[in-house]
């Protein structure tokens, strides 16, 4: 019986700026273009690619279509979409609305800072995510989110299928996440992820105890330093929808949403293979397996001496015995 590959969708958003398949990048920006396409190839691998069934889908203001699908394959092209020119690689027949509707929706109360520009970031992502729920591909078991302004180094060389391991091993664990740059989740949580802008966004205040959330340092402290400035900041407001997520379907925030880039974990590990997984239980049950140690060697220790005094006396006993014969 064939096992049924995992499938992925890779949501790309935001302007084109260095990326690699923007018009004239390499000559303009080489040095940023070449670290960026470096950083794809650590990601579109012959492992992923072995391993899972994967779309790509962007939405962006423009780029080099033919070169952007020679890199990809055609075959794992799930749409383009850009602003500049209207252009779509295959017709969709449910758009979102323009992004004026957004913007004249959102909305702050003074004295706190407004963003707009964030509502083009979150549209964006909100339309490459659309491109996805318009095609024919929508039963994924992970959804990735990537900047295309960004590059992936920030994964130190890492394995990134093992990435998807940690959430297929990990019930709690929904969402890794590099600040607001970069995300890879399950599905569900990755949609609330996705469609941000939909979900309130510009009114979004989390009224629980910041104290106890021990991800992003910025949550932590911005209410000390800045609040006028960090409330309605774009990685705040995405903070919030997302801990609003959690709230509402009884996940513990702190299990629930990760940081890549401070994750305590050997991503290199092969935790598909039965030997790295016991490795990995190891690794996260260590205290309680080094207890249970502990009473084996205690017990082995008790049970040592009840014998070696019991041949004590059974040595004492024959020698008495010897005597008296």
């Amino acid at each position: 019986m064939v096992k049924m590959k995992k499938k992925i969708s890779f949501i790309f958003s935001g302007q084109i700026r260095s990326n690699p398949f923007g018009h004239d990048n390499f000559n303009k920006n080489f040095d940023i273009s070449v670290k960026i396409l470096k950083s794809y190839k650590q990601i579109f691998n012959e492992k992923i690619k072995s391993i899972y069934d994967y779309r790509v889908y962007i939405s962006t203001d423009n780029l080099l279509v033919e070169e952007t699908i020679n890199f990809f394959g055609k075959n794992n092209i799930g749409n383009i979409h850009l602003f500049d020119t209207e252009y779509y690689y295959k017709k969709i027949k449910n758009k979102i609305p323009q992004v004026d509707f957004y913007l004249s929706n959102y909305s702050v109360d003074p004295p706190f800072q407004k963003y707009d520009n964030s509502i083009h970031q979150y549209y964006k992502l909100y339309d490459s995510f659309n491109l996805f729920l318009n095609d024919d591909f929508n039963d994924v078991d992970y959804i990735i989110r990537l900047r295309l302004d960004t590059s992936f180094d920030f994964l130190n060389n890492q394995d990134f299928c093992s990435f998807l391991n940690l959430l297929d091993l990990n019930d709690d664990l929904q969402i890794l996440m590099y600040k607001d740059l970069f995300a890879i989740g399950k599905k569900l949580s990755m949609e609330t992820y996705c469609t941000a802008i939909n979900k309130n966004y510009g009114k979004n205040k989390f009224e629980e105890d910041l104290g106890k959330i021990k991800y992003p340092f910025i949550i932590k402290e911005y209410y000390k330093l800045e609040r006028n400035r960090w409330t309605y900041a774009p990685e705040i407001q995405l903070y919030f929808i997302l801990f609003k997520y959690c709230k509402e379907n009884n996940y513990n925030i702190n299990k629930a949403l990760l940081p890549i880039d401070n994750l305590n974990v050997n991503i290199k590990r092969n935790l598909n293979n039965y030997i790295e997984r016991i490795k990995w239980f190891i690794e996260i049950n260590l205290n309680v397996i080094i207890l249970i140690l502990f009473l084996f060697i205690y017990l082995f220790f008790l049970i040592f001496i009840y014998f070696f005094i019991k041949h004590l006396n059974f040595t004492k006993n024959l020698n008495i015995l010897q005597i008296i014969t």
